[in-house]
């Protein structure tokens, strides 16, 4: 075990084989393709642990695959991706790990399989517990590549920083072990507004999940970014979906070839569609249940980790945007929705009401009277 980076000059064997199985990929012809994603399989599993400096050939092959159009090639890559997080995940190098995390990302993201959109989920929830596992060897991982406390890095471009926090929040440099932590995060956030209910509430119980799970081994500094880069716009996002879905649009599942049977109906072209429950037969019903996920999650989040994101130099910045949710969904929010946020508010606010300074009551209460005018 342990992580490795191979040092030596005499690489260039491995990437020019690997290589070639990414210039095969290109070619037009689906039999092709099979053939080297099949190769590709065969090369991990008998000589994985070989591969060395060639993993981001590797995993930048598999990773395009997930938006193939033949949902065959899809299917041979994700094996390459399974095969990877179950055998060889302690002998990737170190600095591969973030291109690990946004692959198992994209095949999450992919529409031809909802299987492979649930499993990748899974994926990113297993390496978190790797993660938190291999903490002290990833720290020395880090170390010894060359890494170095306070670099700051991207979702994609390892040697990019956020220019956005770093305007806002010039200070707050996190550990790039803390850094894998959030592009993990991250992945399953954009995930959280998927098409699909199952994926996108599939991601949202995950995120909440390995949040309250391991989110105490951040860094303090890390916290900004998981309010302000996870929480927060995950309500935003989740909240837009939800107020601009169609309410008259029916959500429809076909099962195969006409010919009802039980539990289904005969849709269009006499295809045999599924029977959906009148509480989720719209996209708009379907995202307001999201909608109520993501309020339970994020309100409880900010409850756990009261003490950690009240002592940011962004906590009342947080408090009045956690506040705006919280009217928005009293107002826009369909009465689920609506009975959520008043109940996490007010759980909220009772488990720290001695920790409230008082801008933060201000603000509660500000946003309080405006609902209560508003339903008035």
């Amino acid at each position: 075990g342990g992580f490795v980076r191979d040092d030596s000059e005499n690489c260039d064997l491995e990437r020019r084989l690997l290589g070639v199985y990414e210039e095969l990929y290109r070619c037009p012809y689906s039999d092709t393709k099979n053939y080297v994603l099949e190769g590709l399989y065969q090369v991990l599993q008998s000589h994985g642990e070989e591969v060395g400096p060639a993993w981001p050939i590797v995993l930048a092959l598999i990773k395009g695959v997930a938006q193939d159009e033949e949902e065959q090639h899809v299917r041979q890559a994700f094996m390459c991706v399974q095969l990877v997080r179950n055998d060889l995940l302690s002998v990737l190098p170190v600095d591969c790990l973030q291109l690990l995390l946004t692959t198992i990302g994209s095949y999450g993201c992919q529409g031809s399989d909802l299987n492979i959109s649930l499993t990748a989920i899974t994926l990113l929830m297993n390496i978190a517990d790797f993660f938190s596992r291999e903490r002290e060897a990833l720290l020395s991982a880090f170390s010894e590549v060359g890494f170095h406390p306070g670099r700051s890095v991207s979702y994609d471009a390892p040697e990019a920083v956020s220019s956005d926090v770093q305007r806002k929040h010039p200070s707050s440099t996190v550990h790039n072990v803390d850094q894998l932590w959030l592009v993990l995060y991250h992945q399953l956030r954009l995930l959280a507004v998927d098409g699909r209910i199952e994926v996108r509430h599939s991601s949202l119980r995950s995120l909440f999940t390995t949040l309250e799970t391991h989110s105490l081994v951040l860094e303090p500094a890390c916290w900004t970014q998981v309010v302000h880069e996870l929480l927060l716009p995950v309500l935003d996002e989740v909240r837009d979906c939800a107020c601009t879905s169609s309410a008259d649009e029916p959500v429809e599942k076909a099962l195969g070839p006409a010919g009802a049977g039980v539990g289904t109906e005969q849709g269009k072209g006499g295809q045999q569609m599924m029977l959906i429950h009148h509480t989720r037969n719209t996209q708009s019903k379907q995202w307001d249940a999201t909608w109520d996920t993501a309020l339970q999650g994020v309100l409880r989040m900010f409850q756990t980790g009261f003490k950690l994101w009240s002592s940011l130099t962004t906590a009342l910045d947080a408090w009045a945007a956690l506040m705006a949710h919280f009217e928005e969904a009293f107002l826009k929010g369909s009465p689920k929705v609506a009975s959520t946020a008043v109940q996490a508010i007010k759980d909220l606010i009772v488990a720290h009401a001695a920790d409230l300074s008082a801008p933060m009551w201000d603000t509660f209460n500000a946003a309080a009277q405006r609902t209560v005018a508003a339903a008035s």
